[in-house]
């Protein structure tokens, strides 16, 4: 019986490791073919590791660089989503593309409140209280899977 067994993992084995390498090919090829999918299946990873980043920059009590990573964190995800240069976006074109994009007044509404206490936190760090840190990563921490829940829809 044992040798039986071999026989059907010397089978199996090779038939299995050609399927993956098709698998991993394609979806290697897909990621440098098209750019839109490739950013959109990215956005999470990269968010989550600004949010990380911002994480230890609290903890070091650099505020202007924990402000700067929950931004990059929101607007890097919002623009690979939406598979936009958020580098030069302003509030009014991220305005117009979530109202295209179907995302209600409150949402909208809420992540420019917490853009506008990143810009607050970086440019005036010595006013952020612990609270309001606090706050700005639960803001960013809810952001990103409402505005990726609307934006999937």
């Amino acid at each position: 019986l044992h040798t039986w067994l071999w026989a059907y993992l010397l089978i199996l084995v090779p038939i299995t490791a050609s399927i993956g390498a098709y698998v991993v090919s394609k979806q290697r090829d897909r990621f440098q073919k098209d750019h839109s999918w490739a950013r959109g299946r990215r956005a999470h990873p990269l968010s989550k590791k600004h949010l990380k980043q911002a994480t230890l920059l609290l903890a070091s009590g650099d505020t202007v660089g924990y402000y700067e990573e929950l931004e990059r964190a929101v607007l890097g995800f919002v623009g690979n989503r939406l598979n936009v240069a958020e580098r030069g976006l302003t509030r009014e074109g991220l305005d117009d593309l979530l109202v295209k994009r179907g995302i209600e007044s409150k949402l909208r509404e809420r992540l420019r409140r917490f853009l506008d206490a990143c810009d607050q936190g970086r440019f005036a760090p010595s006013t952020a209280s612990p609270e309001n840190k606090e706050e700005a990563l639960d803001d960013a921490s809810f952001l990103i899977p409402e505005i990726d829940e609307r934006v999937s829809a």
